[in-house]
């Protein structure tokens, strides 16, 4: 149960459970370079790095947001006919605003 913050204490004190967890692992937050890497294996994006540091702002370190944002912008690649993604694209693609509107709340 990736992400659930505050799981694993209630998980370990219903020990008929916890005793079929196989493994315990912890994930840090996602990095720049991980949204360079995923958009690029998954989406055959190039991402820069400057989007990649927005990219990651956006999503929080949250994979799952990152997947998100990776799907919406091979979406507005195809559109455009670029695999190359920057902050123009992020512009284009709504997700800069939505950043802002994020911060502002």
């Amino acid at each position: 149960l990736i992400g659930e913050e505050g799981f694993y204490p209630k998980l370990k004190s219903r020990k008929r459970i916890y005793s079929r967890v196989a493994d315990v692992v912890e994930f840090e937050k996602v990095s720049p370079d991980d949204v360079v890497l995923y958009g690029k294996q998954a989406a055959d994006l190039t991402i820069s790095p400057e989007a990649a540091v927005t990219l990651a702002a956006e999503a929080q370190g949250s994979f799952r947001l990152v997947h998100n944002l990776v799907a919406k912008l091979e979406s507005v690649g195809k559109a455009n006919s670029t695999t190359v993604i920057d902050v123009d694209t992020l512009q284009l693609a709504g997700i800069v605003r939505q950043a802002a509107k994020a911060r502002k709340k």
